[in-house]
């Protein structure tokens, strides 16, 4: 079995586009080739993965809330961690428009699948599915309030099992230290918050990339979270206090 994995970052400053590209292939946890638009470039040269982190927190979800997919977010989570995360939004007018009544009915898995019938934007309904980053930065939120541990804690352990020890979060550095890791300038990174971490926030290398593939396919890992929740399928019917004690092994 094999992948073959993508990195791209680009910044535009100046009227010049700074980018970068990797294109690896691997084969049986080995990369058999590599291919980039430059010199300098190696396994190790660490890139912001955007939406590549919203795997790692899908993951966490499905680990930790993997028996209240279909319950609504406004039990699991509360109203002032509902408001940061949508005052930290570049455009900071966009919470205004939401309440977290308005996500009354709304669950973990709408949230998953980007199928909230809701616009971030405009505040209004809209066709069943539209990509938006605000519904992993929920989901971070509510993994703080199921398990009363950060998200960038669950994150890091889960990086450890992975083996991953080039991985983090961009809100680890400042701005001139992750300008200078990755090799961009500050005025790239004026949009990044740490709210975004569940959404965009990772850190990481085609080498732990690999790792991380690795992980998920040896551990069959979606398949034994899957059984997990077909053993217990009453578990959502439990108190919502009893959730911060719950852990999956």
């Amino acid at each position: 079995m094999g992948i073959a994995l993508l990195l791209l970052s680009g910044c535009v400053h100046q009227g010049h586009l700074d980018k970068r590209a990797m294109i690896v292939v691997e084969k049986r946890g080995h990369a058999i080739h590599v291919k980039t638009n430059g010199r300098g470039l190696r396994l190790d040269t660490p890139f912001l993965i955007g939406s590549l982190t919203k795997q790692f927190t899908g993951v966490l979800c499905l680990e930790y809330l993997a028996n209240f997919l279909d319950t609504e977010i406004t039990t699991l989570m509360i109203e002032r961690d509902f408001e940061s995360v949508l005052k930290s939004v570049p455009d900071v007018d966009l919470w205004k428009k939401l309440e977290f009544c308005h996500f009354k009915g709304v669950t973990v898995k709408q949230l998953l699948t980007h199928s909230t019938e809701f616009d971030y934007s405009t505040g209004e309904k809209i066709a069943k599915f539209k990509y938006q980053n605000q519904n992993f930065d929920l989901l971070g939120r509510i993994l703080e309030s199921v398990t009363g541990r950060s998200y960038t804690n669950l994150s890091r352990e889960l990086f450890k099992k992975a083996e991953m020890t080039h991985t983090y979060f961009h809100s680890d550095f400042t701005r001139a230290q992750l300008a200078e890791k990755l090799g961009c300038v500050e005025i790239c990174f004026d949009s990044l918050t740490e709210t975004m971490n569940p959404s965009g926030g990772i850190v990481s290398t085609a080498r732990d990339l690999l790792k991380w593939n690795d992980f998920l396919v040896k551990n069959d890992y979606f398949e034994r979270l899957t059984v997990k929740r077909i053993i217990t399928p009453n578990a959502q019917k439990s108190r919502i206090t009893s959730l911060t004690s719950m852990r999956f092994n």
